[in-house]
């Protein structure tokens, strides 16, 4: 029913959809990360799946309803059905890495005597994973498919709890900001507007005008068409098992891969790669051109026109090796005056700390407010206060257990701005960015005084990695739920069943994705049958040398180096912010900054983003809004869908054997 007279109704039958589909997906996409993908880093194939499910499933609503009418579904109905494949589709990384990555500490006999500081681990909480080997073993060894529910019934329930609490947090805040974000500031939503692209040409009732036709066929389809014939071959190449084998020139120009690498030409650690994919191109398309000039200027300043410089300068050397990926990733992380990525960091909290500051009023009024106002605000603090005590009761430091949740929650706010004004995902063949590395930001005060060596230091460190790596990023629910609120904004649906469908969605995906994966890790074991334990050598490495040897190894060990810069970041986006609001006319962001500066949406797709540009331009200038809203932004949005289909069919074609329990 109606909460309002001004909102359009949502019937009972889509509201027990929504629930039902918050509860399939979450093990269709598990199931598929973990035992279709050969090895962890593949998951970036289909970080699409809201865009994905939707394509399918309008499809099918689509050809229903050609059949017959009583298979169409108003847009009321289908706007908290697809809030329901927002939300439930992002979390199944978290409990994945978050679960691999203790677990193996624990087990792993080399450096669970490093980190955890003896036999029994006394630096590992028993909170957070069982420490006995006995228990711990059928996840590592094939052969004991049994599941030790009551030695995990702490753990799981621990974590449960604590993501629970976190997404209620997100929820609430999310809740207060959309105002801010769809209301006063009229963020475009391109992810958002691209979703309901799929809608229009799904045949879904309440949509008057349907995308536009090229040579007679719906421009979305025509897209998802020709990005069908187009990849079919690379997705045939892996499921052939290399008897179809297209030239080189396939892979490094149409296939979104690495692109043809300039950096051993030009050398002088420029950073520079040409990708001409279709696939990067009709992504950066549905950008907004002040994002797609930021990304652009950006990369261009600080990868191509300032390492030779710096060289020039004698601030840094020629590095050894000449490749696009390692200029990029040593000029900002490592090496010369300005290592760019620590600006970027800080200005990723800075974009959050304005947001908030900008929004302030939102939140002080919040308790006058209506119902889910008043709320939201008890989600926040309720939310906060358990997560704290959770980590108290873990043994973390006090002073830890509310930076660590509350570092998080800013980033998340970060991200689903940045998906408000353009987008954010992570994709197959790079990540998104490194935040994980920041580990040394709760070290520091351990470092300083040399109390690294402790539980307290361990604990206080440990938890930083699974809320703020690349996948928590895009796995968390704040920027869904936003985009959700942004959907029913347009189909006129009542926030308070967004407010509803989001709790329950969540809830039910934290859930199955914790049980789901200690199920799926004892019956397929950890890196033999079910992926996802990602990165746990590498962070182990990191907490290692930072807790046994008082050493930072996959960073600059003093942080005096970095931390003048990162606070300069955060500085440096309240001036842009500011600047944003004050001159109509600053063609800048601090999202384009961000996505500018990132592996895939910077380095990878510098020339896609530019020749995005030209064209968006040249289209909205000769043939105005109409055109690209009706023609460009959909064809780009099914031909972008459908090309990472095929990306996700080339990645499961290399994976055998497929399903195969260890038992």
């Amino acid at each position: 029913m109606s909460d309002s007279s001004e909102f359009l109704g949502i019937s009972r039958k889509a509201f027990l959809t929504a629930i039902l589909i918050s509860i399939i997906l979450p093990i269709v996409l598990q199931l598929n990360y973990a035992l279709l993908f050969p090895y962890t880093y593949a998951e970036w194939g289909w970080m699409k799946g809201p865009w994905i499910v939707t394509l399918i499933l309008g499809l099918f609503i689509g050809l229903l309803s050609r059949v017959s009418n009583k298979f169409r579904i108003s847009k009321t109905d289908f706007t908290v059905i697809y809030a329901a494949i927002l939300i439930s589709s992002v979390f199944y990384l978290v409990p994945s890495y978050t679960l691999g990555w203790f677990t193996y500490m624990v087990y792993d006999e080399g450096r669970r005597l490093k980190i955890l500081g003896g036999e029994d681990a006394p630096f590992m909480p028993d909170l957070w994973v069982p420490k006995s080997i006995d228990v711990l073993v059928g996840m590592f060894k094939p052969g004991r498919p049994y599941v030790p529910w009551g030695a995990w019934a702490g753990p799981l329930g621990y974590w449960i709890v604590f993501f629970i609490a976190l997404g209620l947090v997100q929820i609430g805040i999310a809740t207060i900001l959309r105002k801010q974000f769809i209301e006063i500031e009229r963020l475009p939503f391109p992810y958002a507007m691209a979703g309901i692209d799929i809608w229009r040409a799904s045949n879904i009732a309440g949509f008057e005008e349907r995308p536009g036709k090229i040579f007679g066929i719906n421009s979305l389809w025509l897209g998802a068409l020709l990005a069908f014939i187009l990849y079919l071959p690379g997705a045939l190449a892996s499921l052939s098992a290399g008897a179809i084998s297209p030239p080189q020139a396939y892979w490094d120009n149409i296939w979104p891969g690495w692109g043809i690498d300039l950096s051993p030409v030009i050398t002088y650690n420029v950073a520079l790669r040409v990708s001409l994919s279709p696939a990067y191109i009709s992504l950066a398309l549905l950008w907004p051109m002040e994002i797609l000039i930021t990304a652009v200027v950006w990369y261009a300043l600080m990868y191509i026109v300032l390492p030779p410089i710096q060289v020039f300068a004698g601030v840094t050397t020629i590095f050894e090796t000449q490749y696009a990926h390692e200029n990029y990733y040593r000029t900002g992380h490592w090496y010369g005056a300005l290592m760019v990525h620590f600006v970027t960091r800080g200005m990723i909290v800075g974009l959050a700390i304005v947001t908030i500051a900008f929004s302030w009023r939102l939140f002080k009024d919040a308790f006058k407010g209506g119902k889910i106002e008043r709320t939201s605000s008890i989600l926040i603090i309720v939310g906060l206060v358990l997560d704290i005590l959770l980590l108290l009761a873990a043994g973390v430091d006090a002073w830890a257990a509310v930076f660590l949740p509350v570092f998080a929650i800013l980033l998340y706010i970060t991200f689903a701005r940045v998906r408000a004004e353009a987008g954010w995902d992570t994709c197959y063949g790079t990540y998104g960015p490194w935040y994980h590395e920041m580990v040394q930001l709760p070290y520091i005060p351990y470092q300083a005084s040399l109390t690294y060596n402790t539980p307290q230091a361990c604990r206080s460190v440990l938890p930083f990695i699974p809320l703020v790596t690349d996948r928590a990023l895009v796995a968390m629910q704040l920027p869904p739920v936003m985009e959700a609120y942004k959907i029913a904004s347009e189909t006129k649906v009542s926030p308070k069943v967004i407010f509803k469908i989001s709790i329950i969605s969540m809830v039910i995906s934290v859930v199955i994705g914790f049980i789901l994966t200690v199920w799926g890790a004892y019956t397929y074991v950890w890196d033999i049958g079910w992926v996802g334990a990602a990165d746990k050598v590498m962070w182990s490495d990191w907490v290692s040398a930072m807790i046994y040897e008082g050493q930072v190894i996959h960073q600059a060990n003093d942080w005096r180096l970095w931390m003048p810069q990162f606070i300069s970041g955060i500085v440096l986006a309240g001036f842009i912010e500011y600047a944003r609001r004050i001159f109509i006319w600053f063609p800048f962001s601090v999202a384009g900054i961000i996505l500018g500066d990132a592996a895939l949406t910077g380095s990878f797709m510098f020339i896609p983003n530019l020749l995005a540009f030209v064209i968006k331009f040249v289209a909205i200038r000769f043939g105005g809004v109409k055109v690209y809203e009706n023609y460009i932004r959909p064809f780009c949005t099914g031909f972008f869908t459908v090309s990472w289909i095929m990306v996700w069919l080339n990645v499961i074609g290399v994976r055998h054997p497929i399903l195969a329990p260890t038992a």
